[in-house]
């Protein structure tokens, strides 16, 4: 700017100068603030902030910095005990046969994950390559990027289940290069190795000639079943509501998380319960939710918040209606050992009106309820068993309060 233009200006008193701040913990994944510099943060902490990242190094901070702005920092996650420095745990669900056993027991057995040579599959004409951190256009507001997945291009984005659900997947080289010989035509029984077949048909990258009306079908039924359900029970059973392999790696992750201390510890309430608020993929997870409880209930919702949960052996929840950020409510059984199934899984007590209805769902089987209207329970999980889930939380789109 021209020096004879200075004196004509002068600063907006309107003006806020906010950071954010998005730090990954280990007693919880990822935690963020947005401070106003000068009213929520002093101006003084912010030059400490600048001074660490410019001056600091691993495992060393400049000495210079007071203590009371190192509490600050230490709060927020920006410094941590050298003991404590988060384990780097990215997340990608990969199209590898390796995958294979953390599939849940039904798909194991599962004849539909079988070539014979009397089916003829073609590539899933749902499929998107996402080269960079930016989704593809054709299914952006479908699919979300998460920060702990891995950064390595391609990703492929496949399109499966009810109201428009894509599923990202992780490719390696050889991988990739084998898909466009696939593209446009028919693929017999033999035309790829057995286990790296079966990874495809349960990922939906390979899938059936009748596959767009096998869908639609599928979707009309899923909605239509759910609505009666609500409508009569106060409650809707989700079979299989997250794509099979992307569940088998979505184990292995949350295993790497609780190996590596990201989960909070129980609290005087629930000892032996630990969890994760909002966790990134489940919050992926999140938006598509919401999409789906939509379209079964009539009504245009949004996320409000999630949680990854572990119940430990005894873990129970007590009965109870849940606050006004919980409108609806997905539980989604994640992982179990012994693994859970839908004959012999841990109960979800849900009462609608005089009727108390027991809940049993297999990995990767949701539940969708009023979580503010129907009370609901868990008595003490079995000795030698422990389960993880997915708490899903939605309000109506008008909601104004606050979503955490």
């Amino acid at each position: 700017m021209p020096s004879e233009q200075r004196e004509s200006f002068v600063l907006n008193p309107a003006a806020v100068i906010a950071v954010l701040v998005a730090a990954r913990r280990r007693d919880m994944l990822r935690t963020s603030m947005s401070a106003r510099i000068g009213k929520d943060v002093p101006v003084d902490v912010l030059r400490s902030m600048l001074e660490i990242l410019e001056n600091g190094t691993a495992g060393v901070l400049p000495g210079s910095i007071p203590d009371e702005h190192l509490e600050v920092l230490h709060e927020i996650g920006m410094i941590v005990p050298k003991d404590s420095v988060p384990a780097d745990v990215d997340f990608a669900a990969e199209l590898t046969p390796n995958c294979l056993p953390m599939l849940p027991e039904r798909w194991q057995s599962d004849r539909s994950l079988e070539c014979t040579s009397s089916v003829h599959l073609r590539l899933n004409p749902r499929i998107y390559e996402q080269l960079a951190e930016n989704v593809p256009p054709e299914i952006e507001g479908y699919a979300a990027w998460a920060d702990p997945f891995r950064k390595r291009f391609p990703i492929l984005w496949v399109g499966d289940g009810p109201v428009n659900r894509f599923t990202p997947f992780w490719l390696s080289e050889a991988e990739r290069q084998r898909l466009p010989l696939l593209r446009g035509r028919r693929i017999e029984a033999g035309d790829l190795e057995r286990e790296f077949l079966r990874a495809l048909l349960a990922a939906g990258v390979l899938v059936g000639e009748d596959h767009a009306e096998r869908t639609a079908q599928e979707t009309v039924r899923t909605l239509e079943s759910a609505r009666r359900s609500i409508a009569n029970a106060g409650h809707a059973q989700l079979p299989d509501l997250v794509n099979p392999m992307f569940l088998a790696s979505l184990r292995a992750y949350v295993r790497e998380l609780r190996r590596h201390g990201f989960f909070s510890e129980g609290d005087d309430h629930y000892p032996l319960r630990r969890v994760i608020h909002d966790e990134p993929v489940a919050k992926t997870l999140h938006g598509g939710l919401a999409r789906l409880v939509s379209a079964i209930v009539g009504e245009d919702l949004k996320p409000s918040f999630c949680y990854v949960c572990e119940y430990l052996p005894g873990g129970d929840l007590i009965r109870h209606t849940d606050r006004a950020q919980c409108v609806w409510n997905i539980s989604l059984a994640l992982d179990g050992e012994p693994e859970l199934g839908r004959a012999n899984g841990w109960p979800l007590f849900i009462e609608s009106g005089d009727a108390k209805n027991a809940v049993r769902l297999g990995l990767g089987d949701g539940v969708l309820y009023r979580g503010t209207q129907s009370p609901h329970w868990r008595d003490p999980q079995a000795a030698g068993h422990s389960s993880t889930w997915g708490f899903f939380h939605f309000v109506p789109a008008e909601f104004s309060g606050a979503l955490d």
